[in-house]
């Protein structure tokens, strides 16, 4: 299993590219957790869209701690083998093969402090 954290602020139409890419292209996360910061009413009303209208099953929490509790919070929570962490400015521009999630899962061992999804 790999799960992500998805951390997001002021940007609910670019977190909404991100999940549409990545859901039609790679489908490789098993839970998603989004964690996002707004600066203002009118930017909270985006992300609220997106958690009641298109991905009302995924997992959202306001920034209301620091950013640390937040992740040791998500990383105490996940029984995933794998925990990527993405920013909502990524985008999955081409399909995966089907076997990608098992590629990535074999190719990380005891000796990886991380991997990145970034450069293909």
């Amino acid at each position: 299993m790999i799960d992500i954290l998805i951390f997001s602020k002021d940007r609910a139409c670019q977190l909404d590219l991100f999940l549409k890419s990545e859901l039609h292209n790679a489908q490789l996360f098993d839970q998603r957790t989004i964690l996002y910061k707004v600066s203002n009413e009118e930017y909270d009303i985006g992300y609220d869209k997106l958690s009641r209208d298109y991905y009302p099953d995924w997992d959202y929490a306001e920034e209301t701690k620091s950013i640390r509790e937040h992740l040791l919070e998500v990383l105490s929570q996940s029984k995933a083998d794998l925990i990527c962490l993405s920013t909502d400015d990524c985008i999955f521009y081409r399909k995966l093969p089907s076997s990608a999630k098992e590629e990535i899962i074999a190719a990380v061992d005891d000796k990886t402090i991380g991997f990145s999804l970034r450069l293909g």
